[in-house]
């Protein structure tokens, strides 16, 4: 997993960019919040950072709302670190978007405690997010992301001129296959269609699931 990095204080971002790549993590580094911001913003972000909260230019509640408030492709887990202790500050944190608080001077072993409590989070939210857009028989996208997908190609035409190719397509007398084989043999014939008409495509194509056999 990587994970984001910001801290200006050097010491301490070394000392933790050490600890993270020992626990087998790829670290991004950042010095200050406007870089943070754009490394979480850009291609590839990193979906865990730990930021510290003053830092120059932007701050980590900045940060915190502005990632917040933008339309993101996943969700970007916050652990916030500060020398401020007093309850109004954590209330602060926690309401700028942050998801998790540790006082400066900080102990490793609770940081690595809590990366791990966000890394859990993170990979339930990508399962809860892979079952809402997923058959789940074929692993194929569903009938909900058939539609997103084909409004993007529709949008995409409509500015750059591009054709749009659709084909719907339907197993010819499946109801034999169940009703000679049963349906758990019918289920193995969609995963193998499947399989096989996703292998064959282009990387830009993309095949789903609509309903039943088709």
């Amino acid at each position: 997993m990587k994970i984001l990095l910001a801290d200006d204080d050097r010491v301490a971002l070394l000392y933790l960019q050490d600890a993270l790549r020992d626990w087998g993590y790829e670290v991004v580094l950042a010095h200050d919040g406007a870089t943070a911001l754009a490394i979480l913003q850009g291609p590839d972000a990193p979906v865990l950072a730990v930021i510290d909260w003053m830092m120059p230019g932007m701050d980590g509640t900045d940060i915190c709302r502005r990632l917040r408030a933008g339309k993101a492709a996943h969700y970007t887990y916050v652990l916030m670190l500060t020398a401020r202790t007093e309850t109004s500050c954590i209330v602060e944190a926690m309401n700028a978007g942050a998801d998790d608080f540790v006082s400066k001077p900080f102990n490793i072993e609770e940081i690595q405690v809590r990366i791990k409590a966000g890394r859990r989070i993170l990979e339930l939210e990508h399962e809860l997010r892979h079952r809402a857009t997923h058959d789940v028989l074929t692993g194929l996208h569903n009938r909900g992301a058939i539609i997103g997908i084909l409004e993007n190609e529709l949008a995409r035409h409509a500015r750059d001129k591009r054709p749009v190719a659709v084909v719907f397509g339907d197993l010819d007398h499946f109801k034999r296959i169940n009703d000679g084989f049963g349906h758990q043999a019918g289920d193995e014939v969609l995963r193998v269609v499947a399989r096989r008409i996703d292998a064959m495509l282009r990387p830009y194509d993309a095949v789903r699931r609509y309903g039943g056999e088709e």
